[in-house]
């Protein structure tokens, strides 16, 4: 079974996808090499429904950049029953949230009568998991600059 699995990853790739369940609030992020069944089988298991906030991307070591989101917001996990109940995470953003909270300050547009209640949107924001978003496309952004800096090493290389 396993190197079925295997075999599976290496001929498709292995995808990382990001996905809101329940009430919004919560996020789950996770990797597969079985798009089309994994959200019906999330979906099974989740009160709520869930829909993909980001389909699954095949990333070059997907894997890792999971288990790092995983690990740098292990504060902010939610257990659940089901499939990958451990991924579930409340939608918590502090860096997007005070990227977008200074900008607003810095750029004096603040709208008028903003009290703590909507700022406090900034940070945890329903449906999309910000943090986690920017994590990926950071992610996805360095290997694409890693191989274009490669590419571009090489074909130096042979017009020199």
């Amino acid at each position: 079974m396993k190197q079925k699995r295997k075999a599976k990853a290496k001929k498709h790739g292995t995808a990382i996808y990001l996905i809101a369940g329940g009430s919004g609030f919560w996020s789950k992020v996770g990797i597969t090499t079985n798009r089309e069944n994994r959200l019906q089988a999330i979906r099974k298991d989740t009160d709520g429904g869930a829909e993909y906030v980001l389909p699954p991307v095949v990333v070059p070591f997907a894997y890792q950049c999971e288990q790092t989101i995983h690990a740098l917001f292990a504060w902010c996990n939610v257990e659940r029953d089901g499939s990958g109940g451990t991924e579930w995470f409340f939608n918590v953003s502090p860096v997007s949230g005070s990227a977008i909270a200074y900008a607003l300050y810095y750029f004096d547009a603040m709208p008028e009568g903003w009290n703590l209640l909507w700022l406090a949107l900034v940070f945890f924001n329903p449906i999309v998991w910000l943090d986690a978003l920017l994590i990926i496309l950071l992610y996805a952004l360095f290997w694409v600059l890693l191989v274009v800096g490669a590419a571009a090493l090489v074909l130096f290389r042979i017009s020199s």
